[in-house]
């Protein structure tokens, strides 16, 4: 096999086509020959594989840009399909609260651990949607304060702020009721009682990972329908990062250190920017 005519391509010519493949390919192709397993473990094809998936610049000097690679998925691997749009996302949220609304940024909680999420997933009886659980392992939410880390909403005298709630908190929220069924909260407004929730199981009618709120209808739904201008997306992903490229685009309002996802005063058709 040492004398078919691939394998005499010059190493530079290997490297430029090697680096064309995905982690998975690399490491199938490290174990075909001795010469493969070498080149494959080159810094140039896992430098930008570990900044792909894992948005990392920097390496250890004791490890290899592929050592590093594969600590880290050792870690995070589960996540290996979401952590960059979410971890993106936190750090887009992060540096804009850090800039604007510092007391908000110091309430934001550091990732927990693997362990507490399982025994969260065993408490409640129910699997967390995986880019949920990527989430929490980036940031636990944040502490339980007024202003939240998802906005506010101001019209006339009603007043609502959302926290993101941890891990822990949201999952004493699950609910096993008409319209709540396998939901827990994501966030919580400390002056209203209101969440926005997500769906865990399809019980309800629900799509599992969907977000909504529920506000039961009746004359209280219907007079306050206009009130409650949420965060949207159609899983956790495209709702964490619908927020932080809003936030990145200017299109909410920042007073007094606070984020106002939307702003109406006394005259009700004026709408402040």
């Amino acid at each position: 096999m040492e004398s078919e005519g691939y394998l005499v391509l010059p190493s530079d010519l290997w490297l430029c086509i090697l680096a064309n493949l995905d982690y998975k390919d690399l490491i199938t192709c490290s174990q075909v020959n001795r010469q493969l397993n070498e080149l494959t473990d080159h810094d140039c094809l896992w430098r930008p594989l570990c900044k792909k998936y894992w948005l990392q610049t920097s390496c250890p000097a004791t490890k290899s840009w592929k050592e590093h690679f594969v600590d880290v998925y050792f870690d995070l691997g589960r996540y290996v399909g979401c952590y960059a749009r979410i971890k993106t996302a936190w750090n887009q949220i992060g540096d804009f609260m850090k800039q604007k609304c510092h007391h908000i940024y110091e309430s934001i909680n550091s990732g927990t651990n693997e362990s507490t999420l399982d025994e969260i997933e065993a408490k409640i009886g129910y699997k967390l949607p995986n880019d949920l659980r990527c989430s929490y392992r980036i940031h636990n939410g944040q502490k339980l304060v007024s202003p939240g880390l998802l906005g506010g909403v101001y019209v006339n005298n009603y007043y609502r702020s959302e926290a993101l709630l941890d891990i822990c908190i949201a999952s004493e929220g699950l609910q096993e009721r008409s319209g709540y069924y396998g939901t827990i909260p994501l966030t919580f407004c400390v002056h209203t009682g209101f969440s926005q929730r997500i769906a865990l199981s399809e019980r309800d009618g629900h799509v599992p990972n969907q977000i909504f709120t529920f506000n039961g209808g009746g004359e209280e739904g219907s007079r306050n329908a206009d009130r409650h201008i949420f965060v949207f997306g159609k899983d956790f992903t495209s709702w964490l990062t619908n927020y932080a490229e809003a936030l990145v685009d200017s299109r909410f309002t920042v007073i007094h250190n606070q984020v106002f996802r939307y702003l109406r005063y006394l005259t009700r058709h004026k709408r402040v920017k």
